[in-house]
């Protein structure tokens, strides 16, 4: 069986959301573009990742907020995975 070049866990869709990144801390306030996003994921770029930490919240341009935790980066671009949303 031919192996398929996307092996992720959930496909990742296309998409062109806005998107703000805020550290727990509140100290850095960047925003960004969500270029493709999954159940379990997405693509920001941004104009630079410098000082973006490895663990932040995005708010999507419909109000929905997520904690990521940062899994790859480039200097324009991170690749971020979901946390799992904690019961209360």
């Amino acid at each position: 069986m031919k192996k398929t070049a996307e092996s992720r866990i959930h496909p990742r869709e296309p998409v062109m959301k806005g998107v703000r990144v805020t550290p727990r801390d509140g100290a850095l306030n960047v925003t960004g573009l969500t270029r493709n996003l999954s159940v379990g994921g997405a693509r920001i770029t941004m104009e630079t990742t410098l000082g973006v930490p490895d663990h932040f919240t995005i708010r999507l341009d419909d109000g929905k907020t997520i904690e990521c935790d940062v899994r790859w980066r480039s200097l324009t671009e991170v690749g971020v995975e979901f946390r799992p949303v904690e019961d209360a």
